[in-house]
């Protein structure tokens, strides 16, 4: 017994000082700004990780930051299904600075603005090798830090700015104002500008165009017209056009149309034939490539879905199905203000864009004396509001899923 403790504690000896050594050392695996942002490699990777950052707010948040920007609004308001963000559709007593949606959407563009701060600084001490890679890294970085302070300022006014990489916690901020905030947001849009490649290399990454346009945008947003007017054009002027002509998988279906081409999946991008989408954010099937997860909240998946579709399943004679667009949650829908803005002859209000009508679809859900083909009755408004139908999409194999691998347009040329 005696024997076994000696041999236990010689061990124990050994363990320690070993741990002790290491606990010396720099470890190298440790994803850090130090350990990290010092290659060409990882600043690359840094850059890639703000379009994961971006793409949260499509996701399990959603309904917060995205929300924010489309409940109780002019063209929409709340559906059927909020999902708790009543005060964001109702304006009620909730609406305070306590309320959760605030505080993802602050945090979100926040943590954007400070991992695109970070990569700038990083950067600058950096010895690049690929120069190519350096324009492209700092371009990406500057225009998502202007990014994040543009949305931030439209939501909140004067806000604290980041222009230097905050390394640990910080409680002075000071609030600056809406001026100095554009100031700073067109100043890194036209670092963005310079560095950004003309056509991208890859889908969904970003070019000079998105840039100018942000920058046409931002100049809007603090009253410069004349600058507004310069930057919009200078992305009118090409290589962007607007989608004249039927394309994509649909082109030859008789009840689209070419607005309704536009938002078919797979014809969202430069390589898929649209030259139309100035930014698309990628959203991919993450049962063909399930490391493509967001890293912020392990949800890879577009919800936009969940926001626009009406639950017509629920008058229980309509079956879920793809021509419908899958199965809707209806949290937002279009006010009447904004379904009685098209005239007839406006593709736009037509009904491959608009969904109106719905037609018996199932067999085993038709009343008596329905048949299938007939078109629906307005049975239950609020399971039956139109719809735009640009978010549907169709799980198959799993139609209950409401989420989607749809990608999403984040600025066209239409919009410029």
């Amino acid at each position: 017994m005696k024997k076994l403790i000696y041999i236990f504690l010689i061990f124990s000896s050994i363990s320690f000082y070993a741990c002790e050594d290491l606990l010396d050392e720099s470890p190298k695996t440790f994803l850090s700004s130090e350990t990290t942002h010092d290659t060409d490699i990882g600043l690359a990777a840094g850059a890639v990780g703000l379009y994961d950052e971006m793409s949260y707010s499509y996701s399990s948040r959603l309904p917060s930051i995205y929300g924010l920007q489309h409940y109780g609004m002019d063209l929409s308001m709340m559906g059927h299904n909020p999902q708790s963000n009543d005060a964001l559709c109702l304006y009620n007593a909730d609406f305070n600075s306590e309320f959760d949606a605030f505080e993802d959407a602050w945090n979100h563009y926040y943590r954007l603005v400070n991992k695109a701060t970070t990569i700038i600084d990083r950067s600058k001490i950096h010895e690049w090798v690929d120069k190519d890679l350096e324009k492209t890294v700092n371009g990406e970085a500057y225009f998502y830090r202007a990014y994040g302070h543009f949305m931030l300022v439209s939501l909140w006014g004067g806000i604290p700015l980041i222009t230097e990489e905050i390394k640990g916690v910080k409680l002075d901020f000071v609030r600056d104002s809406e001026e100095d905030a554009y100031d700073l947001i067109i100043e890194d849009l036209k670092q963005a500008s310079i560095n950004l490649p003309v056509i991208g290399k890859q889908d969904g990454r970003l070019t000079k165009g998105a840039a100018q346009h942000l920058l046409a945008y931002a100049s809007l947003g603090c009253g410069k017209w004349e600058q507004a007017e310069i930057y919009a054009d200078s992305v009118i002027a090409g290589p962007y056009e607007l989608m004249k002509d039927r394309y994509g998988k649909e082109a030859d279906n008789p009840e689209g149309n070419v607005f309704s081409d536009l938002f078919e999946m797979g014809s969202f991008n430069y390589s898929e034939g649209n030259t139309e989408g100035i930014w698309v954010l990628q959203f991919e099937d993450m049962t063909l490539f399930p490391n493509t997860v967001c890293s912020v909240n392990d949800f890879g998946v577009n919800y936009t879905r969940r926001f626009w579709v009406s639950p017509y399943w629920r008058v229980k004679v309509i079956a879920i199905s793809e021509e419908y667009g899958g199965r809707g949650f209806n949290m937002c829908q279009a006010t009447d203000y904004f379904l009685n803005l098209f005239e007839l002859s406006d593709i736009r209000g037509q009904e491959a864009a608009l969904r109106r009508t719905w037609k018996y679809n199932d067999s085993s859900l038709l009343p008596e004396g329905a048949a299938l083909g007939d078109t629906v009755p307005v049975l239950h408004e609020k399971w039956m509001r139109p719809h735009v139908t640009k978010f549907d999409y169709y799980n198959e194999g799993d139609p209950a899923l409401s989420s989607s691998y749809k990608d999403v347009y984040m600025f066209r040329l239409s919009e410029t």
